[in-house]
This record gives structure tokens, C-alpha cells and sequence, in this order.
């Protein structure tokens, strides 16, 4: 209330090294049910409290494209139990008590509802069984519950299919056999080839590393694969909490999912291969059992989309990509349907 007190409360035996026990414990690798104790400083009380964190679990997963060991932590105090999530390098990523969420972001993000997304839990879609290793997935059907009017679109490689009769199940199909692939308009080529201030194709730092990257490759084809398989080598998978620009990513060659879209784009565009960034779902592993959100590419090969992911070396993807669409209309679906997902596996087929 704008009210200013002073009190000499005299020494206080908290340090950093207190502050940041449990990340500098994690990054120890401790085994599933080890634990530490240490101590806490309440801001309320002005004293010590005693706290201990536990290992709950240790994951493997898919965020943002990137591969991730992380560790969930319970730590329990006089005031509060919190869970949270570590990557092996002893970062927070997210976290909850009480009624609160935290998690990895600047703040500008955080209020942008169209890119907000707790890495673990916000927007993570469940499906009752295992599908297997993400890469290996070959054909994949599951039944849709709690879309409540939202859709998925067709497209190069997913069917939707809603009973005529509403009896029936809703089915999402994916997979190459599974692929409705219209004929791209003129007015979508110049649309998707044209330079803009996220893709300055024009620069000549950029013409560069494209020439690099396509080399002697002559057909669209060719420059498809040799242009995903060099950003795939080119970025470093990094959990990145801001959204990329072209330029620092050129220079920091770290980045999410997001990034390897980006460059990708950027890179087959100066090419002269019409390309978009689309986004969607991802399986992230049988740890969690779910599709988390996810960032990929469709060119233009034969007149018609064919998507490509650079984050996962894939110039045929795998059919857990379900996409949303391109990234002018990804938003809406993500946004309406966040939280409300669930899958039940009908078929898969790896190989």
C-alpha cells in the first residue's frame, strides 16, 4: 500500500549455492527415488526452512522437436509441495503447486496466446497406448474425442473423417496412403516463394548458405533433401523459449523446432522451392503416451504439398505429424482445441 519498512534482521545463513542445491543435484544425473534435503528462505516468515526434493521419475521425451531427458522433482517444504521438471542440465522447464504454473518463458511470450505453451502439459493430447519409437511410424489411425466442432484439415499426408450419420467414430488417418494432395495454385506458388521480412532471401548471406546448402542438386527434389538434411546438421536441438529470427539463428545455430522451420523455409525459398511452415501435434514417446505440439515444413514437389520435418532429418514423415495447418490458420486449431484432446489408437504400423 505504498507503505516502506525497515528492519534489521541481522545474518541470514542462505546462499546462492543454497538457491540452486537441487538444479547443481540434477545435473549429478541421481537415480529414480534418490532425494536431498536442503533448505529454503521464506520471504514471509524471515527465516530458514528445512525442504527435501525427491526424484519422482526420470522421461524421455520429444518438445518442440528436440529430444529431452528430464527429471520430475518433488520437493516438499513447510509451505508448499511442488513438482517440477529438469532437463538434465538442472533447468526448470515447468512446474506446479498449488493453483500456479511455472514455466520456461520470457514474459513478452507469455502473453502472446498464440505461441504460450507449457513444454510438458498445456496442449498435451493423450492416446490410451503406446505407438512405439516416433521415427518408426509408418501408418497410424485413432479414433478423435472432445474436438466439441473444432476439425482437423486434410491434407498431404492425413485424412479426417467425420461419420456422415454422427454415429460412427471420428477417425484421423495418417500416413503416405492416408494423403489428400490437391494441386497447388499458381496463387499459392507466388504466395510461398515470394521474400518477406521473416524470410529476407534476398540477402546475401542467406543466398550463400543456400547455395551451400543445395550444392550441385539441379531438381526441386534433390534440393528438398540436401536443404533438410543440412539444417538438420546445421542447428543444434536447444529448448528455446523466444521465437526465432533468421538472422541470430544463422548465428547461434541453436533452436527448436520452431528454428528448424524456419531456416528450412528460408533456405528452399532462395532455392526456388515454395515452402511454409505448418504446425500440429507430434508423438513425444511412450513415456508420456501423448502428442505434444509441434513445427515442420510442406514443399512443393510435383504440384502438390509434401511435408518435411529438418528437426528429425525426415523427407518422408512419420505419420504421428498431425497438422493444423499452415501457420496463418494453425493457431485457431491449436487454441481450440488445447485441453480437450484425447486419442484412442485404432492402427499403427511401424517399420
Amino acid at each position: 500500500g505504498g507503505v516502506t519498512q525497515k528492519k534489521d534482521h541481522g545474518p541470514i545463513d542462505y546462499t546462492y549455492l543454497d538457491s540452486t542445491a537441487t538444479e547443481r543435484w540434477v545435473r549429478q544425473a541421481p537415480k529414480e527415488g534418490a532425494g536431498i534435503a536442503t533448505k529454503d528462505f521464506s520471504m514471509q516468515e524471515l527465516k530458514i526452512e528445512p525442504q527435501t526434493s525427491k526424484v519422482k521419475s526420470i522421461k524421455s521425451s520429444l518438445v518442440g522437436g528436440v529430444p529431452v531427458k528430464y527429471y520430475e522433482i518433488e520437493t516438499e517444504s513447510k509451505q508448499i509441495t511442488m513438482l517440477s521438471r529438469h532437463d538434465d542440465q538442472g533447468r526448470m522447464l515447468s512446474g506446479k503447486f498449488a493453483v500456479f504454473d511455472i514455466r520456461l518463458e520470457p514474459e513478452d511470450q507469455a502473453k502472446n496466446t498464440e505461441f504460450s505453451a507449457d513444454l510438458f502439459v498445456l496442449g498435451m493430447v493423450k492416446v490410451d497406448r503406446p505407438l512405439g519409437q516416433t521415427h518408426n511410424v509408418r501408418e497410424l489411425v485413432v479414433e478423435v474425442a472432445g474436438l466439441d466442432g473444432a476439425k482437423f484439415e486434410d491434407g498431404p499426408r492425413q485424412t479426417f473423417f467425420v461419420p456422415g450419420d454422427g454415429k460412427g467414430p471420428t477417425l484421423l488417418k495418417l500416413g503416405k496412403k492416408h494423403a489428400n494432395e490437391p494441386k497447388v495454385s499458381a496463387k499459392e506458388m507466388e504466395e510461398n516463394l515470394k521474400e518477406t521480412l521473416a524470410y529476407p532471401i534476398s540477402n546475401a548471406k542467406i543466398k550463400a548458405l543456400a547455395a551451400k546448402a543445395v550444392g550441385d542438386a539441379t531438381t526441386p527434389e534433390e534440393k528438398v533433401e540436401r536443404i533438410v538434411d543440412f539444417v538438420h546438421d546445421y542447428i543444434q536441438g536447444d529448448l528455446s523459449a523466444s521465437m526465432p529470427n533468421i538472422h541470430d539463428l544463422i548465428r547461434r545455430k541453436k533452436g527448436d523446432c520452431k528454428s528448424y522451420a524456419l531456416m528450412t523455409t528460408t533456405l528452399a525459398r532462395a532455392a526456388g522451392v515454395p515452402s511454409r511452415e505448418v504446425s500440429g501435434l507430434l508423438y513425444i514417446g511412450d513415456d508420456n503416451k501423448a502428442f505434444g505440439g509441434h513445427a515442420w515444413n510442406e514443399v512443393v514437389l510435383n504440384g502438390v504439398w509434401v511435408p518435411v520435418d529438418s528437426s528429425m532429418g525426415e523427407t518422408e514423415v512419420n505419420a504421428t505429424h498431425i497438422s493444423f495447418g499452415p501457420q496463418d490458420r494453425a493457431a485457431k486449431g491449436l487454441l481450440e482445441t488445447m485441453g480437450k484432446l484425447s486419442f484412442k489408437l485404432v492402427e499403427v504400423r511401424t517399420g
